[in-house]
C-alpha cells in the first residue's frame, strides 16, 4: 500500500548514515492502492529526520518515489542526503514526485542532492519534487537530470510555498504532455 521499506504514524523517525535502496510500493497485482512512498511513507503527525543518507532506486506507484509526505507530518536532511534515480509512475497531472511527494505538509532540505529521478506516468509532474500545498524550505538543493513527462522537469509547486536558498536547478526536462516548467513549474 505504502512506504516500501517504513510507514511512519505518528512520532519521531530519525535516520542517520543509512541507505534506502530498490524499495517500492509498485501497484502491482494483489498490491492495494494508493501505492505511496517508495521507501518511506507518513501518516498522522510523524517527523523525519535524515542525516547522510542515500534513498536510491526506488518506486512508487504514484507518488513518492522515494518519500511520501503527510499533510501534519516533516521531513528534515541535512549533511548529503541523495535522492538518485527514484522514480513516481503515477498517470495523472497531480501524481508524480519522483523523489519527493510533499502532500502538505513542512520540508526542510539542507544540502541535499536529487539526480536522475523520474515522474514517468502518463502526465506525471515532478521530476525530482511535487510540493502539493505544503512547504519547502532548501538550502544548498542541488536539483538534476530529472524528468517529468508533464511539467516540472526539476520541481512541481501546487499551490503551497517553496523557498530556495542558494541552490541549483540544472538539465532537468518536461517531456511532451505538454511539457511546461523544464526545472521549475508554479500553478496554484
Amino acid at each position: 500500500r505504502a512506504g516500501g521499506a517504513i510507514e511512519a504514524l505518528n512520532g519521531n523517525l530519525n535516520i542517520s548514515f543509512s541507505s534506502f535502496s530498490s524499495n517500492n510500493v509498485n501497484g502491482g497485482a494483489g498490491v492495494a492502492n494508493p501505492g505511496n512512498g517508495g521507501a518511506i511513507h507518513t501518516s498522522g503527525n510523524a517527523a523525519v529526520t535524515i542525516q547522510s543518507g542515500s534513498l536510491t532506486g526506488n518506486e512508487a506507484a504514484r507518488e513518492g518515489g522515494a518519500i511520501w509526505i503527510q499533510g501534519s507530518g516533516s521531513l528534515n536532511t541535512s549533511s548529503n542526503v541523495l535522492f538518485v534515480n527514484n522514480s513516481a509512475h503515477g498517470p495523472a497531472a497531480d501524481d508524480g514526485g519522483g523523489a519527493l511527494f510533499n502532500n502538505g505538509g513542512s520540508v526542510v532540505l539542507l544540502d541535499t542532492l536529487m539526480f536522475a529521478n523520474r515522474a514517468d506516468g502518463a502526465s506525471g509532474s515532478g521530476g525530482a519534487i511535487f510540493n502539493l500545498g505544503g512547504s519547502i524550505l532548501a538550502t544548498n538543493l542541488f536539483v538534476g537530470t530529472n524528468m517529468a513527462n508533464r511539467a516540472g522537469g526539476g520541481i512541481e509547486d501546487s499551490g503551497g510555498t517553496l523557498q530556495l536558498n542558494n541552490s541549483t536547478l540544472s538539465n532537468n526536462s518536461a517531456l511532451s504532455s505538454p511539457g511546461n516548467g523544464g526545472g521549475l513549474h508554479i500553478t496554484g
